[in-house]
């Protein structure tokens, strides 16, 4: 009798969150947040960028169909504007096998910087 061969093929599944202004500074996700849109997002596989995308009207952003391996997202701050900051940039997710979801949400607050300046 012939041996039994297989391919098999990898999973493919999607990365999904959403992008929240911190309105009240306490860097935490919560009801006050705001959702933001056009914030461009990045899909590292450790070794390189492998897509971008931008979150859309109502805050959120996906990735479809990615292979299934472990990925890291982050907001693309070379492009996000000087009066802003990412409080929670670099989320691991990972794929695993078929139709798998994973989700990640950003936190993007001001950029104050504290002035070390002394008034005399």
């Amino acid at each position: 009798s012939e041996g039994l061969t297989l391919d098999l093929y990898p999973g493919f599944g999607n990365i999904n969150g959403n992008v929240y202004y911190d309105v009240n500074g306490n860097g935490v996700i919560d009801g006050p947040d705001t959702l933001m849109s056009d914030i461009s997002i990045v899909l590292n596989d450790g070794t390189m960028n492998v897509d971008t995308t931008l979150s859309i009207g109502d805050g959120s952003y996906s990735f479809n169909n990615v292979l299934a391996n472990p990925y890291e997202v982050l907001v693309d701050s070379t492009v996000l504007a000087d009066s802003l900051k990412v409080i929670n940039n670099l989320g691991a997710v990972e794929l695993i096998g078929c139709d798998d979801e994973a989700f990640y949400d950003f936190l993007i607050g001001p950029n104050c910087e504290e002035s070390t300046e002394t008034l005399t």
